[in-house]
């Protein structure tokens, strides 16, 4: 017996069937119109699915009460669904659309499942590529909201990118918010002005529709950035009882200027605004963390300014329980954690010392910077690595502890080196850990050319975590290393430089020899104090150094020298020493440090630079390669370099008679070996023979901007990020020495802490010695310096180290000795008076064995 339809029912049916038919009807409207049908009316289920249909075809346009009813739909729908092979994939589009909108609404703690799900429903629709664009923009959205949950900053740039490029597609004020958002985070790493960034991301995000979740989740910002401009009064009545996000906001109103904040009556305040969002938070979200280390943060606050204890072992429990609920290294926000706990209980007296467990909580940056899928991505990780490295140093050595100060160093230096390499072995260690399918996908990606995607490093970082992962090169060395490395090479020690911060002053961390360790504090190593340090940072072609070398000896290499070296350094021979500079210090040319009476730091001291005491020690440990007349010799590629293809030919000529010579020769003729392209390299580099030597030798235009680093051939370009793939394929290559003798390869442009070059990918990848420079070396200057420095090396059999030391202070010598069998052209350059110059020899640095 059929059951009778009401009136009320028939009406709803009817407006149904004219919203899915494309008669003009409110498909919202229908929506309702169905929520409110009777459960046993007539064709419900066809309805639902003809819903679900006119819901997923009709995108691009969004509207978020759509996506909420689509679960409902498809429950529905699936009593009595239509013929599989429409159905499934259609389905499918719905969940996805669906779980997007949940995880919009902040209902989805795990994001990495609800990754995992949207991957299953793509497999499902994979019969209607048409479909694909669905799955597509709900990933995007779901790899956004876990890489601002997790705090992954380079992931967050990257998808932003990914998002702005989706949403040009469709146009409109979503694809205008993506470029908006993107603009601000670049304007933001800038230290730009962001008050006009932030009025025209309002102007955009107010055309996105009444109820958008995107719209709504910028009102929330917007309205968090304006309770900052009221200068962070703890007054819970700035935030809006109806604010979506209220909790969120009650707590960037309690923070902000909190660190700073002296006034006990504030602080109390500031505390109850934490706990009123603490406890509108429900204990399942996935924010909880953050809101428990931010009233922790703020009961810290209060112990400091009330110098009293009582209500740190509350802290201690907040931040117990914090770090459990975020699940361990893969989010950042566990480095922050970790430090305050180690903070909170060095300051209740149970433990020895608060920052020992901050260097230990430097293992969450690295978790990050190794899930990046490219050297981009992994610089933009490892900047809050290379910040959190230089408080934490600080804080070690306020507290007499210069071993863990150095391993803090260390940490945060070698992170962005190490992700720029590592995909050579991981799938070897993939293969040890038993992990096949994985290794297999990871040789797959590789052999691909595109490189793993973030999504395979994270299931590899995975597997991993709870084995050795192997990657020692991750792990700052001992005392007891670094002075075996130093030894190896004959040099008496390692010495970090760090630049004062605030109150702070500026350190020096020595390792020596004998693997002990000092420090010593630097009242006058501060950025603001250099003279002039900003224009000589932004030339790309110093010319006025003195003052900045004057105060290069005031600041560091004079106390060094007079209270340090004189005590540890054998009478027989000048100190030798390995600087690791922190930050922009790596710019400053060290050995040209002079003192009040004129002489220069390299008439001293010989001075070599390494990015991390890791990568030192790294270049020491491998066998040493001695010098034989075989190579590789490019001179002017692009024959513009008239002086460059001069000096790489009489270098050629006069010491590596056996080598291969590409490029130009100074008559403008082409190299008996090649014009100089990427595949003479390539063929060269790949040669084991004893045959192709091992000297490399690069005198070619050298190109550092923030696009990247690169040495420019024939044919194109040859960078920095590319060369651990090239000498991959070649793993016994024996590259002895490398000179590049360029303009700025010693320069880092990926903004991380400095670390990052042409000359330190070189040696990442295996090359004992690198000679590269910082800045753009003058021709002529370069070229007779480059000349004393193979006559060092191949006719004195001195170090390479050594060479360059004697052909700069040969450079300074107004009475330096021209050799007879010296060309020509060089011997012209060499009697010039401004040969001399700081900016002609110093520019040069030594790197390695």
């Amino acid at each position: 017996m059929t059951t009778p339809v009401s009136t009320e029912d028939q009406g709803r049916i009817a407006r149904i069937v004219w919203a899915v038919a494309g008669g003009g009807g409110d498909l919202d409207a229908a929506i309702g119109d169905f929520e409110r049908l009777a459960a046993e009316a007539p064709g419900r289920s066809a309805l639902a699915a003809a819903l679900v249909h006119a819901c997923v075809r009709g995108r691009p346009q969004t509207v978020p009460a759509r996506y909420r009813a689509l679960a409902g739909l498809v429950t529905a729908a699936d009593h009595d669904p239509p013929p599989a092979e429409q159905w499934r994939p259609l389905r499918a589009a719905a969940c996805a659309l669906a779980l997007g909108q949940s995880a919009a609404d902040g209902e989805l703690p795990d994001l990495g499942a609800a990754l995992a799900e949207i991957d299953a429903l793509a497999a499902e629709a994979a019969a209607e590529p048409a479909l694909a664009p669905v799955f597509a923009s709900v990933r995007l959205g779901l790899e956004f909201g876990r890489a601002v949950t997790e705090g992954d900053a380079a992931a967050t740039e990257d998808l932003l990118e990914q998002a702005a490029t989706f949403a040009a597609a469709a146009g409109g004020a979503m694809a205008d918010l993506m470029v908006a958002l993107k603009d601000l985070m670049t304007a933001q790493r800038r230290g730009d002005d962001l008050k006009p960034l932030m009025a025209r991301l309002r102007t955009v995000s107010e055309r996105l529709p009444d109820g958008d979740p995107v719209r709504t989740a910028m009102e929330d910002a917007l309205a968090q950035a304006d309770i900052l401009q009221t200068g962070g009064r703890p007054d819970p009545d700035l935030v809006p009882p109806g604010a979506a996000d209220r909790a969120l906001s009650l707590t960037v109103l309690g923070t902000a200027g909190l660190a700073e904040e002296t006034d006990p009556d504030r602080i109390a305040a500031a505390i109850a605004t934490l706990r009123e969002a603490l406890a509108g938070i429900d204990p399942a979200h996935h924010r909880r963390p953050f809101h428990l280390t931010a009233l922790a943060l703020a009961l810290y606050r209060q112990s400091e300014v009330m110098n009293r204890v009582d209500r740190l072992p509350e802290a201690e429990e907040l931040l117990v329980e914090a770090r459990r609920l975020t699940g361990g290294p893969g989010n950042l926000h566990s480095t922050w954690i970790a430090e305050m706990l180690a903070d909170v209980r060095y300051r209740l007296g149970r433990s020895p010392g608060g920052h020992v467990g901050a260097v230990d909580a430097m293992g969450a940056h690295l978790w990050q910077v190794l899930a990046q899928p490219d050297l981009r991505s992994a610089t933009v990780a490892a900047r809050h690595a290379a910040t959190d490295a230089a408080d934490i140093a600080r804080k070690c050595l306020v507290a007499n502890d210069p071993a863990e100060a150095a391993r803090a160093l260390d940490s945060g230096r070698g992170l962005a080196l190490f992700a720029a390499t590592q995909v050579r072995t991981v799938a070897e260690r993939l293969d040890t850990a038993g992990q096949d399918d994985l290794a297999a996908r990871w040789r797959a990606a590789v052999a691909g050319g595109t490189g793993p995607s973030r999504a395979l490093r994270r299931d590899v970082l995975e597997a991993l975590s709870d084995t050795d992962l192997g990657w020692a090169t991750t792990r700052p060395p001992g005392p007891d290393e670094i002075g075996a490395a130093l030894a190896a090479v004959d040099a008496d020690a390692l010495i970090y430089l760090l630049p004062a911060d605030g109150p702070v002053p500026g350190y020096a961390v020595m390792v020596s020899a004998h693997g002990s360790l000092s420090y010593s504090a630097l009242p006058e190593l501060r950025l603001d104090a250099a003279p002039d340090l900003d224009a000589y940072l932004a030339a790309s072609e110093p010319t006025h150094l003195d003052a900045l070398c004057d105060w290069a000896w005031r600041a560091a290499i004079g106390p060094i020298y007079r209270g340090y070296l004189a005590r540890i350094t054998p009478p027989a021979r000048p100190p030798r020493v390995v600087l690791v500079p922190m930050g922009v210090l790596a710019r400053v040319p060290w050995h040209a440090a002079r003192r009040r009476d004129g002489t220069y730091a390299v008439q001293l001291i010989a001075i070599s630079q390494a990015a991390s005491a890791r990568l030192f020690c790294h270049s020491a440990g491998l066998a040493p390669v001695p010098p034989q007349p075989l190579g590789l010799i490019v001179g002017d590629p692009l024959a513009d370099l008239p002086s460059a293809r001069t000096e790489a030919y009489a270098v050629h000529r006069s010491f590596y008679l056996g080598a291969r010579y590409v490029g130009r020769r100074p008559d403008g003729s082409r190299g008996h070996s090649g014009s100089g392209t990427r595949a003479d390299l390539d063929r060269w580099l790949a040669t084991t023979g004893p045959g192709a030597g091992s000297m490399l030798h690069m005198a070619c235009h050298g190109i550092a901007e923030p696009g990247g680093s690169w040495l420019q051939l024939a044919d194109g370009k040859l960078a920095a990020s590319s060369l651990g793939g090239t000498l991959d394929r070649v793993p016994d290559r024996p590259l002895g020495l490398v000179v590049l003798a360029a303009c700025s390869t010693g320069r880092s442009v990926t903004g991380y802490d400095e670390a990052y070059s042409l000359g330190t990918a070189f040696l990442a990848a295996g090359a004992r010695t690198v000679l590269s420079t910082q800045w753009k070396v003058p021709d002529h200057g370069t070229s007779v310096l480059m000349y004393a420095f193979h006559r060092g090396v191949m006719v004195d059999r001195l170090a390479p180290w050594d060479a360059l030391r004697r052909a700069q202070l040969w450079m300074l010598d107004p009475r330096r000795r021209i050799w007879p069998d010296m060309p020509e052209p060089l011997r012209e350059q060499a009697e010039r008076p401004e040969a001399a110059a700081v900016v002609s020899w110093a520019g040069f640095v030594h790197g390695g064995r």
